[in-house]
């Protein structure tokens, strides 16, 4: 129920109209004028009120008050309406962040699962417009991301990332369903992109392939330092290539100091870290987990072809 008190522009109308009938009654003035000015405030304030209630019912993006986005200045992300603003710029995929607080999507108003009517969550970046910036979340946690797309790829917090670092982050409790290319923190990494110190949990389910704890898709990506206990399940179809860091690992990629601590449900080439690695090097690495799978799965990397996988190990349980 929306009260006046809940719309400044309605209560303040309304109280002008009775303002009104009490200078009217005072005055003297005749009856046809008193319901002429009662009947336009009050239209008035109806007005007001659809925009107002409009506004109180509809996330509102808000830019970040300290920064201007260079190296030197980058902007500063506080609340999740800052983050929102950063999802619904493309203008800035290109400038630095850096996160000052904690943020739980989890009390944006209205909930983030009503959002683009159920959808969740708009990523970070895409396939056509990727973020090519800099993200330092600087130890904080984003919690309570929800995307539900179960034909999207590119999905994560960010959906696509070039030439770009994401790091010191913590995204926790995601609900995560979409299709290919998936992860909490990063859905595709391509062309140098360093994804540094990040950690992620809560569940991610899909359809299709390349589906990561962390990051889905990463070609020429270096992911060091990071972990996740996301648990990953699926939807439909039968997707290959789950891990429980990162979905595939591709053209010269670097995977280093890295865990994955998750479950996995799946059905094709389902590893404990990686689902694919491809021409990539892994290093001091470890998973552990349950893995249920169909067919073909490893308790560290599922699919691993011209990859140089030392000093790492898992002791996952593989259930075929």
């Amino acid at each position: 129920t929306i009260k006046p008190e809940m719309v400044p522009e309605l209560r303040d109308t309304l109280q002008l109209a009775v303002v009104s009938r009490v200078l009217v009654i005072e005055t003297g003035i005749n009856k046809n004028n008193l319901n002429l000015i009662c009947m336009k405030n009050l239209l008035f304030a109806f007005i007001l009120s659809l925009i107002s209630i409009g506004r109180l019912m509809s996330q509102t993006a808000v830019a970040p008050s300290v920064g201007d986005g260079t190296s030197g200045n980058p902007y500063q992300i506080e609340t999740w309406q800052n983050l929102y603003w950063v999802s619904q710029n493309s203008a800035v995929w290109n400038m630095y962040f850096i996160q000052s607080q904690d943020i739980d999507l989890s009390t944006a108003t209205p909930a983030i699962s009503t959002w683009n009517s159920g959808a969740g969550w708009t990523p970070i970046g895409t396939y056509g417009t990727p973020f090519t910036g800099n993200y330092n979340g600087q130890n904080h946690t984003i919690s309570g991301l929800f995307i539900n797309k179960q034909s999207g790829s590119e999905q994560g917090l960010f959906g696509a990332i070039s030439a770009s670092t994401v790091r010191n982050l913590d995204v926790t409790n995601v609900n995560i369903t979409a299709y290919s290319s998936v992860g909490a923190i990063v859905g595709r990494s391509v062309s140098n992109s360093i994804i540094e110190n990040c950690k992620s949990s809560g569940t991610i389910a899909g359809s299709g392939n390349d589906v990561g704890g962390l990051s889905g898709y990463n070609s020429a990506t270096t992911i060091r330092y990071c972990s996740s206990s996301c648990n990953l399940g699926v939807v439909s179809n039968n997707p290959f290539y789950y891990g429980g860091l990162a979905g595939a690992v591709v053209s010269s990629s670097v995977v280093e100091y890295c865990s994955a601590t998750g479950n996995i449900n799946g059905k094709y080439h389902n590893g404990g870290l990686i689902g694919r690695a491809e021409t990539s090097t892994v290093r001091y690495c470890f998973a552990k987990g349950n893995l249920n799978f169909v067919g073909y799965g490893g308790g560290l990397i599922s699919y691993c072809d011209v990859t140089s996988v030392s000093n790492s190990y898992s002791t996952s349980n593989v259930n075929c």
